[in-house]
């Protein structure tokens, strides 16, 4: 009931967050502008995912190498801060991370897979979440080339990430 109580504020903060940047994104004029708003929210992100793993390693098992830092990733950070289970698959040197039921699914998309919102803006609303997820990384001690976020139509509608692991 606590978990849920705050997950419900945290969720609510967000969305009130979300709507300035939003409205800021409509009222943009350029791409660069649109960028911008972009990098913010990436940027937010990446230190809110920076301090929420250090709070979920402080009392944890020491992770040793690769597969511990990913196991603990997929299968105990990202549960408990998205409330939400992902599938992993590493493909390369390239994370996938695919959520079916990501939590935002449901105020943007339609049980019939119709996106409501533009892709942009349900996009954009995503930029926050993909920082917070390569902030984790990064605090895990990987290192982090390109990365991105989209959202996979092909059957169930899902959220994907892709991080590029770089050596």
């Amino acid at each position: 009931m606590e978990d849920e109580v705050a997950a419900n504020l945290f969720y609510q903060m967000y969305f009130t967050m979300m709507k300035s940047f939003i409205e800021e994104c409509e009222e943009a004029e350029s791409e660069e502008a649109f960028e911008s708003l972009k990098g913010t929210l990436q940027t937010m992100g990446e230190q809110v995912g920076r301090k929420l793993i250090e709070k979920h390693t402080y009392r944890a098992f020491k992770l040793h190498g690769f597969d511990d830092r990913k196991k603990f990733f997929t299968q105990t950070f990202y549960k408990s801060v998205f409330n939400s289970s992902i599938v992993s698959e590493l493909s390369g040197d390239t994370f996938f991370f695919t959520d079916l039921n990501f939590p935002i699914l449901q105020k943007f998309i339609q049980a019939d897979g119709v996106v409501v919102e533009s892709q942009t803006i349900v996009l954009m609303y995503l930029e926050y979440f993909l920082g917070i997820m390569k902030g984790a990384l990064v605090g895990l001690g990987f290192n982090i080339g390109t990365y991105n976020v989209h959202i996979d139509h092909q059957g169930d509608v899902a959220i994907v990430f892709s991080f590029q692991i770089k050596p």
